[in-house]
């Protein structure tokens, strides 16, 4: 193998390498974006597993505030209509 041909060969490594950083791999802005994503998606999860908790578990609830106690300060709403 010449030294032309080895040149071409590590130039190609070498793109291919940019390719797979640019388009592959997850990059800074798109993880901060993300992350705030998560922990909302979080809180209205615990908050929608916190209002089934009180609306269909009634003496079980304190089980899930003894496991998950950051449940008993969340907010659910109004949920006497649900209860009836």
């Amino acid at each position: 193998m010449g030294r032309r041909a080895v040149r071409d060969i590590v130039q190609s490594m070498d793109v291919w390498g940019q390719y797979v950083r640019r388009t592959m791999l997850p990059s800074r802005t798109y993880l901060q974006e993300i992350r705030p994503l998560q922990s909302a998606v979080q809180t209205s999860l615990a908050r929608n597993l916190k209002r089934v908790a009180e609306t269909w578990m009634d003496e079980y609830t304190e089980f899930i505030y003894q496991r998950r106690p950051e449940y008993r300060h969340l907010s659910t709403g109004d949920l006497t209509a649900r209860r009836s």
